[in-house]
């Protein structure tokens, strides 16, 4: 068995949808990077946010005592988990100019308002990767992930942001992620100019606005 991962496993692929320039628009950004090779590594996190509440002391004692159970120790705690556990991919990464897919296609940077090669605010692909740390900048300074979409109503929220990548992605084993972002970095320095770190943490949420639709469209 390859040690390997296939190289359309290590492409990152982020999706953002809103109205960052007061464009009158709501449209789609897609932010793209990949991976596989010494220039271009990969590193991807799961981790899960165990939330619990934790009893000790007299809890402990008093479960005992209504039990008659031994529990061998009256000084540890009890801790139970309510299901709000959140689920966090974290990637990291590296993006360069002319960063291309498994398939030879050019990576997507923003919502290819300009065409490969002309920076605009919200279009950075084919341009330097300086200009790129800026989009994406822009992209999330100026909009709102959220479990509902434009919840503030000034059409600044797109709802979840969609985070593809492993096997999370269409034709994958699992479906591709609805996240948040939590606190995205991606870094820039004259000393390494062709390329930029990139560091992605995302936490799964869910999206409810089918869910609102489904209420708000019920005549019963």
């Amino acid at each position: 068995m390859s040690t390997e991962l296939a190289a359309e496993d290590q492409v990152v692929r982020l999706r953002i949808t809103g109205d960052p320039d007061d464009s009158g628009m709501s449209r789609e950004a897609v932010f793209e990077f990949a991976g596989g090779d010494q220039q271009s590594p990969f590193s991807v996190t799961h981790e899960k946010r165990t939330e619990t509440r934790s009893f000790s002391g007299t809890p402990l004692t008093l479960f005992s005592d209504l039990t008659g159970t031994d529990l061998g120790t009256e000084n540890a705690d009890i801790s139970l988990d309510f299901g709000s556990s959140t689920f966090a991919l974290t990637l990291g990464g590296v993006v360069t100019a002319d960063q291309r897919l498994p398939d030879g296609s050019e990576c997507q940077w923003g919502d290819g308002a300009g065409g490969s090669g002309t920076l605009t605010q919200t279009d950075a692909q084919g341009c330097h990767v300086a200009y790129k740390a800026s989009v994406l900048a822009f992209w999330l300074r100026n909009t709102r992930q959220s479990s509902v979409e434009d919840a503030l109503g000034d059409g600044s929220g797109g709802g979840p942001a969609i985070i593809e990548t492993l096997q999370y992605r269409p034709g994958g084993v699992f479906d591709p992620l609805e996240v948040v972002l939590e606190s995205p970095s991606m870094s820039y320095s004259a000393d390494s100019p062709t390329v930029a770190d990139i560091d992605l943490t995302v936490v799964e949420i869910a999206s409810l606005d089918q869910a609102l639709d489904a209420v708000t469209n019920d005549t019963r």
